[in-house]
């Protein structure tokens, strides 16, 4: 059990004093130091009544409450020290050994909620206690909370390296993750700290045997966890799992070593079938087959060219049209004025006979014989 010592052993020591002084023991305190010798000897039951009166005399001193569910719990009456290290709490918040002791007794009855909760207080406390850790990483486990576990244990090693509960909590938290490789290893460095440390060697030999399916190393690890001193408390429960799995390992077919070379047999030496003669072909003459005749054709005549028409002689002759352009829109007195001013304005037969003189041509005569070609 965790009980708060150091602090308290100027407490004892001035209570001795003063019955050195006084020459007389007073009961109260009297019962409170029989009460924690029969702790320390585990007589839980001679223990209960000595601090039973201690409490009765010394109803305001946490540390007797303390004490008191201490031997309730050792002898066997879990409800009984609930009820006093909360009534030593209530005296004083401060005491963690109470936080402690009560977390402790909620992992034994299964209320892993509470114990979570007064070893998150211890942690806060003592921030450097591994004790206090290593058991939040077990209510955290319990709980299913696998990471806040792996990192309680972690801080566990980092205060105490060579922590062997600490390596048992990580191998446990890699089998709920299905890594049983890793739980192996972890529970294997945990056993290189402490040879009977019966937690590991049992979890070690459930994992070699349901699922890295190694008998034989199970096998070594049960007949290790058989032999501890004392005796486990399931020892009988292991005995049969024991003999089983022997029975089990002796109606296995002999597994052959892999250093061990395996020869084939010899096959038997085949006797090849007489090869037959061939007998000689028959060539049978078969009669040649013409070849299909190609006549060629005739080379088409080529065909010829359409007489092509000599190109139209183009009108050099200036008509009227041609010369002038649309009168602009303007005002009737500018109408009047371009139409004063237009080239061809007012020319005579002289004008129409030197704008046709180019129409020399009978095929380009017809082109000046419009009246709009001529001058008026």
């Amino acid at each position: 059990m965790f009980a708060k010592k150091n602090s308290y052993k100027g407490f004892l020591a001035l209570i001795l004093a003063a019955v050195l002084a006084a020459g007389c023991t007073p009961p109260g305190p009297r019962a409170l130091l029989k009460g924690k010798k029969y702790i320390d000897r585990g007589e839980f039951a001679a223990a209960v009544e000595q601090l039973k009166t201690a409490t009765s005399l010394l109803a305001t001193n946490a540390q007797a409450w303390n004490y008191y569910g201490v031997a309730l719990q050792g002898a066997g009456h879990p409800d009984d020290a609930a009820v006093a290290y909360q009534t030593a709490l209530k005296l004083d918040r401060d005491l963690v050994e109470a936080h402690f002791n009560l977390g402790l007794l909620c992992l034994d009855v299964g209320r892993n909620d509470v114990a979570k909760a007064e070893f998150t207080t211890c942690t806060v406390r003592r921030n450097a206690d591994p004790l206090a850790w290593l058991k939040l990483g077990t209510a955290n486990l319990r709980l299913g909370e696998l990471t806040s576990a792996e990192r309680c244990f972690s801080t566990v090693l980092s205060l105490k390296q060579y922590e062997p509960e600490a390596y048992n909590g990580l191998g446990l938290a890699r089998v709920q993750r299905n890594l049983p490789a890793d739980a192996a290893k972890f529970f294997a460095a945990a056993l290189s700290l402490r040879p009977d440390y019966a937690a590991a060697l049992l979890n070690l030999a459930n994992v070699n045997q349901q699922y890295l399916r190694d008998n034989k190393a199970a096998l070594d690890n049960y007949h290790a966890y058989l032999a501890l001193k004392p005796r486990p408390y399931n020892y009988d429960e292991v005995s049969a799992v024991v003999v089983n799995l022997e029975a089990a390992e002796a109606k296995a077919p002999p597994v052959v070593s892999l250093s061990t070379p395996v020869v084939p047999p010899t096959p038997a030496p085949v006797t090849p079938a007489p090869t037959p003669t061939p007998a000689p072909a028959v060539i049978v003459a078969t009669p040649p087959v013409d070849a299909p005749t190609y006549t060629e054709r005739p080379a088409p005549r080529p065909t010829p060219a359409a007489p092509q028409r000599p190109p139209a002689t183009s009108c050099r002759c200036t008509s009227r049209t041609a010369r002038t352009t649309s009168p602009p829109r303007r005002t009737w007195r500018a109408r009047r004025r371009w139409r004063s001013t237009r080239p061809g304005a007012g020319c005579g037969a002289s004008s129409a006979a030197t704008a046709c003189s180019s129409c020399a041509s009978p095929a380009t005569a017809s082109c000046c014989s419009r009246p709009s070609d001529r001058c008026t």
